[in-house]
């Protein structure tokens, strides 16, 4: 599977570029959104999740979790015989992530803040059947392995999912 991903990246290929770019833009306007917050005495003040890990680890995990995104988004777009589709579902993965960060961090809004995260969920996971169908049904290894790639965005989006929920409860 390595080996069909490496194939299936060509970083000479515009569509490579745009991709990783856009994807970079859109993490820093989420970042941007969350370090508001992350600071702020709201923030501070909430009654986390005893399993809520250290601030660093946020910051740690959404940079490899950004270029595993941008990487799976490109080998989609490319590889999807139906392209439309999965930029489709890419897109709005990636605005709902930034308006997630808009709604919890900077609006303060933990119940919007918990139903973004988890249309999030169900879009990551949207994401990671339709690239194992595709990759599936066309014999696309790069395409299997860019959705098995997104478990590990849904795994955090998850964890993520129970700290604000914790949070409402």
């Amino acid at each position: 599977m390595a080996k069909a991903v490496k194939a299936a990246l060509n970083f000479r290929e515009i569509l490579f570029w745009q991709v990783f770019l856009a994807t970079i833009a859109l993490a820093l306007i989420a970042s941007f959104f969350s370090n508001t917050g992350l600071y702020s005495p709201w923030y501070n003040n909430l009654d986390q999740a005893p399993w809520f890990p250290p601030n660093w680890l946020f910051a740690f995990a959404w940079t490899l979790l950004y270029i595993l995104i941008a990487f799976t988004g490109y080998i989609g777009i490319r590889l999807d015989p139906y392209k439309y589709v999965f930029l489709a579902l890419f897109t709005l993965g990636l605005f709902v992530n930034v308006i997630w960060c808009l709604a919890f961090f900077t609006l303060e809004s933990t119940t919007w803040g918990f139903g973004l995260i988890v249309l999030l969920d169900v879009l990551v996971l949207a994401q990671i059947i339709y690239l194992i169908t595709i990759g599936v049904r066309t014999r696309q290894k790069a395409l299997i392995a860019s959705g098995a790639l997104l478990l590990l965005y849904l795994a955090w989006g998850l964890y993520a999912t129970t700290l604000n929920g914790y949070i409402i409860l």
